[in-house]
């Protein structure tokens, strides 16, 4: 499941199919020398959208 913060990670109940736990993760980038949030580097960046998996269909 896709949202705007990121990925969601669901997990089901094996017997009744409903949802029982889900988990919002996002990635972020800090550079301890200034403190402060980066952009990622171009390449990271382009990999990443390359990894992208497809939304999730509940």
């Amino acid at each position: 499941m896709d949202t705007p913060g990121g990925r969601i990670h669901v997990l089901f109940n094996t017997e009744t199919g409903t949802i029982c736990a889900t988990a919002d993760f996002s990635v972020l980038r800090l550079d301890p020398t200034v403190r402060k949030l980066q952009p990622f580097l171009a390449k990271v960046a382009l990999r990443a959208t390359e990894l992208k998996l497809p939304p999730l269909k509940l």
